[in-house]
């Protein structure tokens, strides 16, 4: 992975590049932008998740980039790039690890609240693999946000996987994807999901 402090991507404050082509970190120093946003971008169509977002996710990516460099310095940010490169040789996949890292989900919470980088549509699952992905997505999110006891009450008492499937493709089709955004900030939509996530709870009892 290319983003970590020094090298060739890495660039002093001296720059001849243009303000827009380079990204100023907490501590001073610089970084290209284009190589972060072009792998960003690829890493989003390697997960079939730039449909969600205008200008094909570019503009999101850049949200994320700046974000980072707002809240860490380029050598911070440096060493979470090269942890997540011994993981894989892979940029675009790199990139979607070093957006799973704990130390990002804020920045990432904080591109989630701008709607105006989403497509103002419903979500589309295109393929059986996305689905999984989805599903998957569904419930490491219902396990993070749950104690070990409460989880292992849900799996308990739903088929978590055909519950987690009927759970997001009524999401899906029933907010656009800038509704499902602002979900936190509307008391409707979070009633409603609500609703609907009760409803696939029922439906798909292990006692039905």
């Amino acid at each position: 992975m290319i983003y970590s402090c020094g090298g060739g991507e890495a660039n002093s404050q001296n720059t001849t590049q243009s303000t827009y082509d380079i990204v100023t970190f907490l501590d001073g120093e610089t970084m290209n932008r284009e190589t972060f946003l072009n792998d960003c971008v690829k890493s989003f169509k390697e997960q079939d998740k730039t449909s969600g977002f205008k200008n094909n996710g570019r503009d999101f990516c850049n949200c994320i980039l700046e974000e980072l460099a707002a809240n860490f310095s380029l050598s911070e940010f440096g060493i979470e790039a090269i942890s997540v490169t011994k993981q894989t040789n892979n940029n675009a996949e790199a990139v979607a690890l070093l957006l799973n890292n704990k130390k990002a989900e804020k920045v990432v919470y904080e591109c989630m609240q701008r709607p105006e980088l989403f497509n103002n549509e419903h979500m589309k699952i295109s393929s059986e693999e996305e689905l999984r992905v989805i599903i998957s997505e569904c419930k490491n999110n219902h396990k993070n946000g749950m104690t070990s006891a409460e989880y292992n009450e849900l799996i308990e008492y739903v088929y978590i996987d055909s519950y987690c499937e009927c759970y997001m493709k009524r999401l899906f089709a029933t907010f656009t994807i800038q509704q499902l955004n602002n979900m936190i900030n509307d008391s409707k939509i979070t009633d409603e999901a609500q609703r609907i996530q009760e409803s696939c709870m029922i439906e798909n009892a292990r006692d039905n």
